[in-house]
């Protein structure tokens, strides 16, 4: 069983998970510095993911579009030794769905390289496409 603990301070975040984290495109550092701002607004939610002894296994941070009733999740960092295969995932999503149903959130979208995990957990592919264009280029 995990607990999830809503956190207004990044600080309480360790460190590993951040660095953990492989598809972000900032630094460490830089998570730190400007998460104050993020966690400054009702729209940004961080939940500490604690393990059945209350260790911290994990962190997921999303972000809430209340007039499109929808959830985004930026970050879902889990520690290796408890991904456990996938059952961590499906008990956050258990966890949420509940509670996201009450709170009029219709869709939850993440961005992933590890579709295949998330479909298991009951995502589908999006009819819109994901696309970038890099201004360095």
């Amino acid at each position: 069983m995990i607990y999830l603990s809503r956190i207004f301070d990044a600080n309480l975040i360790p460190r590993r998970l951040v660095e953990d984290d492989k598809e972000r495109d900032f630094s460490v550092e830089e998570f730190y510095q400007v998460m104050p701002h993020y966690l400054s607004s009702p729209q940004t939610h961080v939940f500490l993911i604690l393990s059945a002894d209350r260790e911290v296994i994990g962190y997921l941070w999303h972000d809430l579009n209340i007039l499109g009733g929808e959830a985004f999740i930026n970050t879902l960092s889990i520690d290796k030794r408890y991904r456990n295969g996938g059952q961590v995932l499906k008990e956050i999503f258990d966890i949420f769905k509940g509670s996201f149903y009450k709170a009029g959130i219709k869709k939850v979208k993440i961005l992933s390289s590890r579709a295949r995990r998330f479909e298991q957990m009951g995502f589908k592919r999006a009819p819109q496409v994901y696309l970038e264009l890099d201004l360095q280029e």
